[in-house]
């Protein structure tokens, strides 16, 4: 499983790719909310973290090696990309 979490800055959005989803949420300082159990979305949304400040999570497609993309955004990210 991969993770993105695209942020906004003053430069524009910017991506992360972390490899401990829950260690970089730590050292954002972001708290783990609880887990997606929405059954009407897809099996890999299942069981992921929900965090504070941040809106998902979302299917972000499969990468270029065939895993799972989780994607999470912040909410200026997820309003820029919902207009």
């Amino acid at each position: 499983m991969a993770y993105q979490i695209a942020m906004m800055t003053e430069h524009g959005t910017e991506t992360h790719r972390p490899e401990d989803l829950e260690a970089w949420l730590d050292d954002m300082g972001l708290d783990i909310q609880g887990y997606n159990e929405n059954p009407r979305q897809r099996a890999e949304l299942q069981g992921q973290p929900k965090s504070s400040g941040l809106y998902g999570p979302f299917w972000g497609d499969y990468d270029h090696e065939g895993e799972p993309v989780i994607r999470y955004e912040d909410a200026e990210t997820y309003r820029s990309m919902s207009m």
